[in-house]
């Protein structure tokens, strides 16, 4: 069987490609917005090196993630 073949049946049954390769988009994007609201608790306090600790970790796992990027270049830029 050819992918195309394989992808023409996961159609056929309503099934997505994320759902075919364990994507769960929804997940990944909670986890990513709890990232970013731990790291605003600590960076509203004035604890920035902390919400950068955070933020980087975050982005080693999410590296294309533009929330991340963007909280991280604002608690940067102080």
């Amino acid at each position: 069987r050819t992918y195309k073949e394989i992808v023409k049946n996961y159609i056929l049954i309503n099934i997505t490609s994320d759902e075919l390769l364990g994507i769960d988009l929804t997940r990944r994007q909670q986890t990513i917005s709890r990232i970013c609201d731990e790291a605003d608790k600590y960076s509203s306090r004035g604890y920035l090196e902390k919400a950068r600790e955070i933020l980087e970790d975050g982005l080693r796992k999410y590296p294309d993630n533009c929330d991340i990027i963007y909280n991280l270049m604002y608690v940067s830029s102080w």
